[in-house]
């Protein structure tokens, strides 16, 4: 520092070292009166107490000279001229400020002889002591040090105390020795006010409280030396003068640092050279001339992992650890994080140097020593690395941090071309810490043995803080919703979250299409992960999928087993890996070596229960980006051939496995539709049936349609699935969904003809059940009884508890309901319900069932009550038992709703289908089939609670979403459209009902004979359409067709009359002669 910036009038911004010792200055004590400096009298306690403040040569004192005539009698400031060679005994002042020359130095004493002056009610207090310095420096400074004084705090880096009692004294009758001791010295002590020191409130409250207080809020540290000796040879000092307690703060350890100096109370701040010891330990602790190397610039948008900081803190410098290590997946902020504490350091602890080596390899180690060794100023001509070495190991380094970044390879650092590697060359010193980062545990355990900190991701709150720091104000604004989404999408992933937002800062994106695109699908994400943005802290550009491809090379280098099975798990789900679905190795020790090198680079996390596996799903993306697709398709085909083998139809009710392997399977059989191995068809028979087996419907239904369009196409032999043909299962799904066309298209080719074939097989028995049941649901209910009757007569004489003769019975009644023998299926449902109460409790799913068709069947016999009772006792087992988006618990409910109407329970009805509805749009796509069944009833208990709107709307909604499956023309279609058209009517909306009624004539005049009552109804309503409409010619022409053609059949009485009243009054709107044939 020049000389020009040191302030003449004020504080200058240097590092404050504060000395407070045991004693004053020899010059303004009693021990100095044998130094010649003239006659005077017996110091004040100012002289006693000593303030000195020294500083830079050549520099002006910090109190100018303008104030020499407010000085006292006796106060002085000494200039640094004043050194130790004009004593006999000097103290740590008068070399510090030498061996200092940057700093100020600032020395508080007392005399350690006269102690009893700082009587608790004596003017002499301590407290009075401590004020008198404040007021003493504030009237030199003309107040300038009070103003300035948070200022001051903050420049002050460290304070040394020397056996100072904070906490007073406990030394019994240590006043009179102490008077003794000063007459002995020719000192005039004053007996009268020598007294002991003790702890008392007036120093607690007035002094050590708010000390403490300013110290931890200033971040300053202080270093307390104790005394080793108890004072001997004088009666009444066998002991310390101040105990151990007594002589330090009593602050945090990170604050404060205690040890002892090998001296008595009076010898403690006595030295006769540098090389006394009670001297050499001050400069030790002292900061020093400390020395920077880092070569990257500190990033002002670090946010986040103040937890791991402190750790790193309280594990230097608490627990005292030499050694740690930062431990992580690349792209987790190993480097950041390392980056902030090294700045932290600097800034906190200035007496600590602080170094950056490159460790990616040698070359990039040796060139980091060469500039350690420049920076140092090591004289030689040997290795740099050795030089630095043989340097920090030294004591006249001090105490220094270095961070080694990036060790990321066992070889190099432990091996290499050298026989020892880049450890050989890692200074040890007691004053020295080493902070590494790397992504291999091996090496975090090897440099750091238990000393490693895991960096996992980030969480929500400091993934968020990140990704905002790095976007422009201008769009600051984003929603938080929005910025959530977001960064979970990253996986709270660090280097993913600062790729993104400068990806959206530079193409002026928002979050949303961001977020979009990273969902939309793998080969988005692959590009946006590969997208380079230049990172200005560290100085060169990165992207996210470059950073593991570097250990996915050194994973193939080292281990051929590792590298094989990270391929296999890039064709797995990244979630719950089971160990067992890893492929087998010639040992287990292969296994777990290769295991543990995927553990070793954080690729993979090993679950508490030991036996399952977690990966990144960006590091899975970036694996399958990595690998060539010729790799991606082998290793798939090897997991398919696995899997087909473990997951057989034999397997098929072992819950544990298939929970376990059933997402990985469904993974595989998604990405490998145009794979025709026929392990594959195997694999998804199996994985199917499973899904149809745990109601899992519309899983089943995708990947068993596939497999069966796939063996039409290929001719593949047909499996048997427990018994079962892979039709049984897709109908199944299918039946249970609502999709009964469908079962039925696919179930209708295997049952023979009467006489021909197996028909009596058990298989073809079951086939022929799920049949009866979808011609049940589809309303065909003559070949439903056709079905059921010829299967209980193969089956011959059952017993009536029978599980076979039951489902066959009970399918029967079924079908009676919709024939309209409601008694008869009532009978039977009573018969079959006792019988199943007799075998299964009453929780059980088929008595549940057979409950609920009996539910049913008494909503068709107009008996709601009883019906409404049924469904009051099994919708809570149906809510305790199954999931509540399983279909048959939506049905019940829905069929509970239809009752409620049944009843006249009409907001009942509503409020549970707005139940249903509000349920099912939150797991299901807008065009499920039971979802658009349940918005279809209600908009139907809409209408009949008079919210026609509402009504409207909801079966606009279901004809736009059926007309995806039904098509324009279905018989389903044209049904939801006379309904919806009927709405529009009631509601005074003509204009909208005459082409939806328009539509529904002209495919029925294509498909029906004109007198068929489906035909007629729609004309009739297309007919009142126009006539509301006022398009009363079109009404006529349609009118005089329909009476025409019911007088010819001579049916539906009551519609021929209405009519005829519909044309009369057509013809007089019109304006003319109602003269029609059929007046």
């Amino acid at each position: 520092m020049s000389e020009s910036s040191i302030l003449r009038n004020g504080l200058t911004q240097l590092s404050t070292p504060a000395i407070c010792e045991v004693k004053g200055h020899p010059q303004t004590t009693w021990e100095d009166n044998s130094t010649g400096r003239g006659e005077h009298s017996a110091p004040t306690l100012w002289r006693r107490i000593g303030i000195r403040i020294s500083r830079p040569k050549s520099a002006s004192n910090i109190i100018s000279d303008d104030d020499d005539d407010d000085k006292e009698d006796g106060d002085e400031v000494e200039d640094q001229r004043s050194s130790s060679t004009q004593h006999k005994v000097f103290w740590p002042r008068d070399y510090l400020a030498e061996d200092f020359p940057k700093a100020r130095v600032w020395t508080y004493g007392y005399n350690a002889d006269v102690i009893g002056a700082f009587q608790a009610n004596n003017k002499n207090s301590v407290s009075q002591h401590g004020k008198d310095f404040a007021v003493r420096v504030e009237r030199n400074l003309k107040s300038k040090a009070i103003w300035r004084s948070d200022f001051c705090s903050s420049q002050t880096k460290l304070i040394v105390f020397l056996g100072t009692p904070h906490r007073g004294s406990s030394m019994a009758g240590w006043g009179p020795v102490a008077s003794n001791l000063a007459v002995l010295a020719l000192q005039d002590s004053n007996k009268r006010i020598v007294r002991t020191l003790q702890v008392n409130d007036e120093v607690l409250d007035n002094i050590h409280t708010q000390f403490m207080n300013k110290v931890v809020e200033k971040g300053i540290m202080v270093h307390s030396f104790q005394e080793a000796r108890g004072m001997s040879g004088v009666k009444g000092l066998g002991g310390k003068v101040v105990d151990d307690f007594s002589s330090k703060v009593g602050l945090p350890e990170v604050l404060e640092v205690v040890e002892t100096i090998d001296a008595d109370h009076r010898q403690m701040a006595r030295c006769s050279s540098r090389t006394d010891q009670q001297y050499d330990s001050v400069p030790q602790i002292v900061p020093s001339n400390s020395l920077y190397h880092i070569p990257h610039l500190r990033n002002e948008l670090f946010a986040g992992r103040n937890k791991v900081l402190i750790e790193l803190e309280g594990l230097f410098f608490v627990k005292k650890c030499r050694k740690l290590a930062i431990l992580g997946l690349g792209g987790v902020g190993k480097t950041q994080v390392a980056l902030e504490f090294a700045y932290r350091v600097r800034d906190s602890r200035p007496d600590y140097s602080v170094f950056w080596v490159l460790a990616q390899s040698q070359a990039t180690f040796e060139q980091s020593y060469a500039e350690l060794a420049k920076v140092l100023q090591i004289p030689g001509q040997e290795d740099p690395k050795m030089l630095v070495k043989r340097h920090l190991n030294s004591a006249k380094a001090g105490k220094w941090l270095m961070i080694i970044d990036n060790a990321d390879d066992h070889e190099t650092l432990f091996r290499s071309k050298d026989p020892a590697g880049m450890i050989k060359y890692l200074p040890q010193s007691d004053h020295g810490l080493i902070l590494f980062t790397t992504r291999l545990r091996e090496v975090a355990v090897d440099v750091a043995t238990n000393n490693v900190v895991d960096l996992g991701e980030m969480s929500s709150e400091e993934a968020t803080s990140l990704f905002r720091a790095y976007l422009p104000d201008k769009n600051k604004m984003v929603t938080d919703s929005s910025v959530k989404e977001l960064v979970k999408e990253l996986t709270y992933l660090p280097l993913a979250i600062v790729q993104a937002a400068s990806y959206i800062n530079k193409n002026t994106m928002s979050v949303e299409k961001y977020s979009g695109l990273l969902r939309e699908n793998e080969q988005n994400a692959i590009n946006l992960l590969g997208r380079d943005f230049y990172d200005d802290t560290l100085g060169f550009p990165r992207a996210v999928s470059r950073t593991w491809t570097v250990s996915f090379e050194r994973i193939r280098q080292q281990s051929a087993v590792a590298a094989s099975i990270l391929s296999y798990i890039a064709c797995l789900d990244p979630k719950a890996i089971p160990q067992s679905l890893l492929p087998a190795q010639k040992s287990e020790v292969d296994l777990e070596e290769a295991i543990g090198v995927l553990l070793g680079y954080a690729f993979l996390t090993r679950r508490e229960n030991n036996t399952m596996f977690d990966m990144h799903r960006l590091v899975h993306i970036a694996i399958r980006a990595w690998l060539q697709d010729n790799s991606l398709k082998q290793m798939r085909a090897d997991a398919i051939t696995y899997l087909s083998s473990v997951l057989s139809y034999e397997d098929l009710l072992d819950d544990e496995l298939w929970a376990e392997y059933m997402p990985h399977a469904l993974r595989l059989l998604q990405e490998s539709r145009n794979c025709q191995m026929k392990e594959r068809y195997e694999l998804s028979c199996n994985v199917g049936a499973r899904l149809s087996g745990t109601r899992r419907f519309a899983a089943a239904i995708k990947v068993l349609s596939e497999a069966f369009a796939s063996r039409e196409e290929r001719g593949l032999q047909d499996i048997n699935i427990r018994g079962n043909p892979l039709e049984y299962y897709l109908a199944d799904a299918y039946y249970e969904v609502g999709l009964h066309r469908d079962a039925i298209e696919i179930l209708e080719p295997t049952v023979p003809v009467d006489g021909d074939g197996d028909g009596d097989s058990v298989i073809n028995l079951r086939v022929q059940y799920q049949l009866g049941r979808a011609y049940v649901r589809d309303g065909q209910a003559q070949r439903a009884i056709k079905v059921y009757e010829r299967i209980m007569e193969l089956q011959g004489d059952l017993p009536e508890d029978d599980i076979n003769h039951l489902a066959a019975m009970q399918g029967l009644a079924s079908a009676y309901i919709r024939n309209g023998q409601t008694e008869d299926a009532i009978e039977r449902f009573k018969h079959i319900i006792a019988i199943r109460r007799k075998s299964s409790g009453e929780d059980s799913y088929i008595l549940l069932v057979a409950e609920l068709e009996l539910a049913m069947a008494y909503c068709e016999a107009k008996q709601v009550e009883e019906a409404i009772g049924i469904f009051d006792r099994i919708i809570p087992i149906i809510k305790r038992t199954l999931a509540e988006d399983d279909p048959f618990g939506i049905v019940a409910q829905s069929s509970c709703a239809r009752a409620y109407l049944a009843a006249n329970r009409v907001k009942e009805a509503v409020a549970l289908y707005e139940y249903l509805r509000g349920h099912l749009t939150k797991i299901v796509a807008e065009d499920n089939n039971l979802l658009l069944t349940v918005e279809y009833s209600l908009a139907e208990a809409y209408a009949c609670n008079k919210q026609l709107k509402e009504a409207i709307e909801m079966l606009e909604h279901v004809r736009t979403c059926r007309k995806k499956t039904w098509g324009e023309d279905g018989e389903d279609m044209l049904g939801l459209e006379y309904y919806l058209g009927s709405l529009y009517g009631v509601n005074g909306q003509p204009k909208e009902a005459i082409p939806v009624f328009q539509h529904v004539v002209a495919v029925h005049k294509r498909t029906l004979p004109e007198e068929h009552r489906h035909r007629l109804e729609p004309e009739r309503a297309l007919a009142m359409a126009y006539y509301e409409y006022g398009k009363f010619e079109d009404a006529i022409e349609i009118l005089d067709r329909v009476v025409a053609i019911l007088l010819t059949t001579g049916r539906d009485e009551d519609v021929l009359a209405a009519a005829k009243q519909m044309l009369r009054m057509a013809h007089e709107r019109r304006g003319g002669i109602f003269t029609s044939h059929v007046c």
